[in-house]
């Protein structure tokens, strides 16, 4: 059963080419899960540059692009920011921002979004999702 959700909170990492996420020009599915924006968070590691900055979240990079508004504020690498908006893929998987806001000062951050992100897989989305693959399997091992 296919779900639709507007707005996905995710790490960078299933939205990475070769490992979940497709995009097909309005949305884009995950799983049994079809969304049309997603919400990260994470550390700028590049300057804004024509447009586009690199966003780290610890599982991944993204390429951001910036709507001209955006650019015209200060980004610079070290920044913990929110981003929200369209997932697209090109060459590489990339997010077209919707909207962005600097986290920096904000104490417990991360830890906080690390418990989002836990509260919303584990109530919304962890039944859509594809199982990870860890490529060991575990034996039990019983006493001689």
């Amino acid at each position: 059963m296919v779900q639709s959700h507007t707005l996905f909170r995710v790490f960078v990492k299933p939205l990475l080419k070769n490992v979940g996420a497709v995009h097909h020009g309005d949305f884009a599915m995950l799983g049994q899960m079809k969304f049309q924006r997603v919400w990260l968070q994470g550390v700028v590691v590049s300057p804004l540059e024509h447009g586009t900055m690199v966003l780290d979240d610890g599982s991944g990079v993204v390429d951001l692009f910036l709507k001209k508004h955006h650019q015209a504020l200060s980004w610079h690498p070290g920044m913990y920011i929110l981003v929200t908006g369209r997932f697209c893929e090109d060459s590489v998987p990339f997010i077209e921002v919707h909207k962005i806001v600097d986290l920096s000062a904000s104490p417990d951050r991360e830890a906080l979004w690390h418990l989002e992100l836990a509260e919303s897989h584990q109530k919304f989305y962890d039944s859509l999702l594809p199982k990870p693959h860890l490529g060991v399997k575990r034996q039990r091992m019983l006493p001689n």
